[in-house]
């Protein structure tokens, strides 16, 4: 997402592609020592004979929801093996890494409420280090074992109340930082212009970077966390396309290589391995932020809000490729950022990991963040059929059966099968109101045909007060219903 990616002017179809691939994890922390002072109780379970399934029980308020269609999900809870640091690198990005050897791009986003170990996972400790610093050494190991020479470079970005910081510029007058599109042949690409990439050789010089990176990002104690992330930060690690590289990576320098090297000053096309660790989700009364500390909660809610809005504006249109949607990635600095790997228009390989509270006292939070990963499990669901070969009218069917069973949390129920829905539209007298204000010769918007009920009304075309608000009614219903069932005048 920092600008190396080309995307095509025209999105091409997924059978064609074949190469997309979300995969949604979800990651339960263990219980802190505010919740044990407290007594909280632990209101999540996870089965190990069903990985890709979580429960969310509280007898109290009457909750039990479970959700279903995970990838993998790990209970660190106990602090056991199944749920560590290293459990979630093997089982995630080790899997990336191969990826990225194998010519593609990559990705690992971390998602969740404040507090719930995003940084953890990404980042970890000295002792038990996340999947950042594992990625690195693998990735060298690994170009290192297959004998491949590439030019490998670095960076991080801090998103900071909607403003781009380069965290490893060390200038005292960094240059400005922005997102720009520029056109290449066959189609356009997102860059960050006045990004600085820093060459690095091995892992230890990847690793250094990372580091400074950590140092200059922003956080700050709240209630929820000691050390709460108060931005969005990405690192990312680059490749060059050469010659001698897999099939895959040779077909997509060739393909891209005039486009590259144009855009690039003639470096030529290159492989990006991404670790967005994005800042959690927060409520002022639960943080107690107020000033500076309020601020920056808000505006990462807001982005985060947009997020939401893209995942599940791209999870409408996989279920229903009927209908024209309008994907918002203009309304916050990540959703540009991450449009080349979740739109599907870039061959990529993306891993969503939700991290989660275990205690009743985060219920709230930890049921919206697995509704969230729940519509992103869908985006991934059909990319995975779509790229099988389904039409996308049977991929729609599939992400719709499977859907609700993986979203039992949603407040509607699954319609039974073989249920009938029948809309039906009626259109009502002037009332009183109208005819004081317009008198009996104002004209009427609406109009039905007797000869034709089932679908006869229409909006007149001059504009009168409530034309519009009908037209959307029936819109409405025309989608709910797949055209009217019938009309009453």
């Amino acid at each position: 997402p920092l600008g190396d990616n080309r995307i095509p002017a025209k999105s091409l179809s997924f059978r064609e592609e074949m190469e997309t691939v979300i995969e949604v994890y979800v990651r339960c922390r263990p219980v802190n020592s505010r919740e044990r002072q407290w007594e909280d109780t632990i209101a999540i379970s996870m089965d190990p004979l069903q990985p890709n399934l979580v429960t969310v029980t509280d007898a109290e308020r009457h909750v039990s929801k479970t959700f279903r269609g995970f990838k993998q999900c790990f209970w660190s809870v106990d602090g056991g093996e199944a749920g560590s640091q290293a459990a979630v690198f093997d089982a995630v990005t080790a899997r990336q890494i191969e990826s990225v050897l194998a010519g593609k791009n990559a990705s690992v986003i971390t998602y969740g409420q404040t507090g719930t170990g995003k940084t953890h996972t990404m980042i970890g400790n000295p002792e038990d280090e996340g999947v950042v610093f594992r990625g690195i050494d693998r990735l060298f190991d690994g170009l290192k074992g297959r004998g491949v020479d590439r030019v490998v470079e670095i960076a991080c970005v801090e998103i900071y109340n909607e403003r781009l910081k380069d965290l490893l510029c060390t200038a005292d007058d960094p240059p400005e930082i922005r997102i720009r599109e520029k056109p290449v042949p066959g189609g356009r690409r997102t860059v960050v212009e006045g990004l600085s990439w820093r060459p690095v050789s091995s892992a230890v010089e990847a690793r250094e970077a990372v580091d400074q990176a950590n140092v200059a990002r922003i956080v700050a104690q709240t209630k929820m966390n000691a050390v709460s992330s108060r931005s969005h930060v990405i690192y990312q690690v680059r490749m060059r396309v050469s010659e001698g590289d897999s099939e895959h990576a040779a077909a997509e320098a060739a393909e891209g290589a005039d486009a590259a090297a144009a855009a690039d000053g003639g470096l030529g096309n290159f492989i990006t391995l991404t670790f967005l660790d994005l800042a959690g989700s927060e409520r002022a009364t639960s943080t107690g932020a107020t000033g500076d500390r309020l601020k920056e909660g808000a505006n990462i809610n807001k982005s985060l809000s947009s997020l939401g809005t893209v995942i599940s504006a791209l999870a409408e249109k996989r279920t229903r490729p009927e209908r024209t949607i309008c994907i918002p990635w203009r309304d916050s600095k990540v959703t540009r950022l991450l449009e080349p790997y979740l739109s599907g228009r870039v061959p990529s390989h993306t891993a969503f990991i939700a991290t989660i509270a275990p205690t009743r006292g985060n219920l709230d939070e930890t049921i919206s963040t697995l509704r969230y990963s729940d519509r992103m499990s869908v985006v991934g669901r059909t990319y995975i059929e779509e790229a099988k070969g389904a039409h996308p009218r049977e991929v729609a069917a599939v992400a719709a059966a499977s859907g609700p069973k993986a979203a039992t949390s949603a407040a509607d129920e699954p319609i039974p099968t073989g249920a009938v829905i029948e809309v039906y539209a009626r259109c009502r007298p002037k009332n009183n109101r109208e005819k004081a204000l317009f008198g009996d010769d104002e004209k009427l918007a609406i109009s039905m045909d007797p000869q034709r009920p089932g679908w006869g009304v229409g909006c007149g075309t001059e504009h009168r007060q409530n034309t519009q608000r009908i037209q959307a009614v029936l819109l409405e219903c025309r989608r709910q219903g797949g055209g009217e069932s019938g009309c009453c005048v």
